[in-house]
């Protein structure tokens, strides 16, 4: 069956279909599991892109490539790892977590796999080396908001799942604008306690207030993605808020929205996805702190998983006794599917929605 890229979700009645592919290699004695990104379902068919084998303690990636007109899985990296921490599901409906100590080789096996099957989505091979493409959690640090007079880009960006679209600077991707139902809205005004109805003056006493991502979207939700947008500019790794099964606190301090917590539920286990907070509202004073303990209270559990912290995170963690106890274990995930909007956040392969999901509609 031929592939044209780009592929879109239409597209999966046309495209092959590697259910039998996948599950005969499962079930080979000695593999131990294999996590396919894909997409599609049981009834449509599923398009896999890319896969991981676990054998042992050798995880290999393989990846659709072309060789003149024809397409075909090869091999694109191999890596030592131990043994998951956690496991939950299994074949098309799996997470599998990765301790400490193997994080580096798990983002950099799963960036590979998306390196290498970059053309599917975006139509054209990546225009720069994997080493440039390749987007590492583990190295990235905040870095601030650069120097920018913000000149509008004239292009309406929707938001993922939520309803709403954002005009951003035209030079350094700033979010400037938010409209919803045609109203727009300053972003500096959405980071404002006015516009999440509530008032509180400039009292300095920090607030934290829960995001669940059901129902209208609501202006804690549009803060939320200001915020994330802001955060993927100074850090690639840290997706933008797409709802999308992830929970959130919004914090204030004050009547200035100063930052969020973002995390995910899978089975039984909570992840801690991302904190952030403002360029100003960072440093020693203890607010990122602050933010960790109000996710920990909020989440109500013993124990829970931070997706590949960098050190600014570490810290925070850190010195909310977390981290040295066993409360806190930083990991690196691999999750089955993949998505088919090269828009969604976090580029082209991550669709961090909680299985089963079909992102086809």
């Amino acid at each position: 069956m031929p592939i044209a890229p780009p592929i879109q979700g239409s597209d999966l009645e046309t495209l092959p279909d590697d259910t039998d592919l996948v599950e005969d290699l499962a079930s080979r004695p000695d593999v131990e599991t294999v996590l396919p990104k894909f997409v599609g379902d049981d009834e449509t068919g599923r398009f896999v892109t890319a896969f991981f084998v676990v054998k042992g303690e050798r995880m290999v990636v393989y990846a659709r490539r072309r060789d003149g007109d024809t397409v075909d899985f090869e091999q694109v990296a191999a890596g030592t790892v131990g043994e998951p921490v956690d496991w939950v599901g299994t074949v098309w409906n799996q997470t599998l977590r990765f301790a400490d100590e193997d994080a580096g080789t798990i983002v950099r096996l799963r960036e590979r796999a998306a390196y290498d099957t970059h053309w599917l989505f975006a139509g054209h091979d990546p225009d720069e080396s994997f080493e440039s493409y390749r987007v590492d959690p583990l190295g990235h640090e905040p870095t601030g908001f650069t120097d920018c007079d913000h000149a509008p880009s004239g292009d309406n960006e929707t938001a993922p799942n939520l309803g709403i679209d954002v005009s951003s600077c035209v030079d350094c991707n700033a979010p400037l604008f938010v409209m919803n139902d045609g109203d727009g809205t300053r972003s500096m005004e959405v980071l404002n306690a006015v516009h999440l109805g509530e008032a509180f003056g400039d009292d300095g006493t920090i607030r934290g207030f829960r995001i669940v991502p059901d129902g209208p979207v609501s202006p804690k939700e549009e803060a939320v993605y200001v915020l994330s947008q802001m955060a993927n500019n100074e850090n690639p790794a840290i997706q933008r808020y797409a709802r999308a099964g992830k929970h959130a606190l919004v914090f204030l301090v004050g009547d200035q929205v100063v930052g969020y917590a973002s995390w995910q539920h899978v089975g039984s286990d909570v992840t801690l996805d991302s904190i952030y907070l403002l360029p100003e509202y960072r440093g020693d004073g203890g607010l990122a702190e602050t933010v960790v303990q109000a996710f920990y209270d909020e989440v109500d559990v013993d124990e829970y998983f931070v997706e590949t912290p960098n050190d600014a995170a570490r810290r925070a963690i850190a010195r909310a006794g977390h981290l040295d106890t066993g409360v806190a274990t930083p990991v690196a995930s691999l999750t089955c599917r993949d998505t088919t909007n090269a828009n969604d956040p976090g580029a082209i392969y991550a669709d961090p929605r909680p299985r089963p999901y079909n992102p086809v509609r």
